[in-house]
């Protein structure tokens, strides 16, 4: 364990406050934009990243996770396993861009130039995950979290200017496309010394190999983008895009909050795959009770800080306009801990290859709030699409421990099984 005990201790810091840097200034973008301009035009921003973000997902086809995993256990075989990945995203990617342009198109077609410029900033950020997984799982969390910080600072630089310069929201909104393009270069830049060799081929029966050990995580990460999006979703067809303005920014205060339990799951979970894979069972559960903990400690100190202060966040960052969402903002207050726990717990199922259960009952979920979200949003509005959220959250949590515990007492008795097996018999 000092292995393990030192590389938390240095990098759970560095993690974290990359990670506040990042979201806060995130955050700061949308503030920037909820002030300048019209609650419609922040309405169609959010949309438009909800469904870009959502797509995106579908373009990764599960390959993210599965690369940090692979190269978590295999770390002299990163650049093989980038370059296969690479291979099949990147295909993928300019599909989703064809086939997200048509769809708004044909929706909304004055959403057209945002979606473009948003979704190329979604889809470099997404080539430059692959990248940042390479560093994690070789233990290079430094260079993750600075380069990270890169595609946010230029596009608070860029909106910055443009708003100065008194450009409209869609041309302000091109500052998407260089943020995107810096993450990509910079991505590279940095994970190129940590591996031999990276080569981009095109062999079907290994791209197919891929696809089919990714397709579980695929469908993971699908299912649990579709229900952080789908109250914005349900939102913008039963309602308005203000509705969806002020529901979209106490979620995303929700989510810039995750920033706090985020840097924790992103260092310990190479530990728990390499834990998992070696059979090591006691570190894997005190690694398990690392992240349980500071997830419930902190998704319960999160959410009352919320409860109590959403008058001040909602109007001090959003402006007055936004005043009508601190109810809003408070019902997230009950769903903050949730939250914090089912991203833990979505490590633990990847890291215990349980992403097939795990979509499962994300897939449950997800269909319990859209019907819930059908029955009650066009009443109630976006009040109903918050509790509805808190309610599912809830009930997801609860299976996903059931599962997690069951898995590892499972594991664990094998375990011990083979441990005495392997005892040779005196005679």
């Amino acid at each position: 364990m000092p292995r393990i005990t030192s590389s938390l201790r240095l990098n759970i810091p560095t993690a974290t406050i990359g990670m506040i840097a990042e979201k806060l200034i995130s955050l700061v973008v949308m503030a920037v934009l909820a002030q300048h301009y019209a609650r419609e035009e922040l309405g169609a921003y959010l949309l438009v990243l909800s469904v870009t973000n959502l797509i995106a997902v579908v373009a990764d086809l599960g390959t993210n996770r599965h690369l940090l995993r692979v190269c978590s256990a295999e770390p002299n075989e990163a650049g093989r396993h980038l370059g296969d990945v690479l291979s099949l995203r990147l295909p993928a990617l300019f599909a989703a861009l064809g086939v997200a342009s048509l769809g708004v198109y044909a929706w909304q077609p004055l959403l057209l130039p945002v979606m473009l410029n948003v979704a190329l900033f979604v889809y470099g950020r997404e080539i430059y995950y692959a990248f940042g997984a390479v560093m994690l799982a070789l233990g290079n969390v430094r260079g993750r979290v600075i380069s990270g910080l890169t595609g946010p600072v230029i596009l608070l630089a860029g909106i910055h200017i443009g708003i100065r310069s008194g450009l409209g929201f869609d041309q302000v909104m091109s500052a998407h496309i260089v943020a995107g393009l810096a993450m990509c270069v910079l991505g590279w830049l940095v994970a190129r010394p940590q591996f031999v060799k990276l080569n981009l081929r095109i062999n079907g029966s290994v791209l197919l190999t891929l696809a089919r050990l990714a397709l579980p995580l695929f469908l993971l990460g699908l299912l649990d983008q579709a229900f952080a999006r789908s109250g914005e979703i349900l939102l913008g067809w039963f309602k308005d895009l203000q509705t969806v303005a002020d529901y979209g920014v106490g979620f995303r205060i929700v989510e810039a909050c995750r920033l706090i339990i985020r840097p924790v799951a992103m260092v310990v979970f190479p530990l728990l795959v390499a834990a998992a894979a070696g059979g090591n069972w006691n570190s894997y559960r005190r690694l398990l009770r690392l992240l349980a903990g500071a997830s419930v400690i902190a998704g319960l100190a999160v959410g009352v800080a919320l409860f109590a202060a959403s008058p001040w966040l909602m109007t001090g960052i959003f402006g007055d306009q936004y005043s009508g969402s601190v109810p809003l903002l408070r019902i997230f207050g009950f769903a903050t801990p949730l939250v914090f726990i089912l991203t833990a717990e979505l490590i633990l199922l990847v890291s215990l290859h349980l992403e097939r259960a795990g979509s499962v009952i994300m897939l449950l979920g997800l269909s319990a709030y859209v019907v819930a979200g059908m029955l009650t949003i066009p009443r109630f509005g976006a009040y109903a699409a918050a509790w509805n959220s808190v309610f599912v959250h809830g009930a997801l949590c609860f299976a996903m421990a059931v599962l997690i515990t069951k898995s590892l007492r499972h594991n664990m008795l094998d375990a011990d099984e083979s441990k005495r097996n392997s005892v040779p018999v005196q005679t």
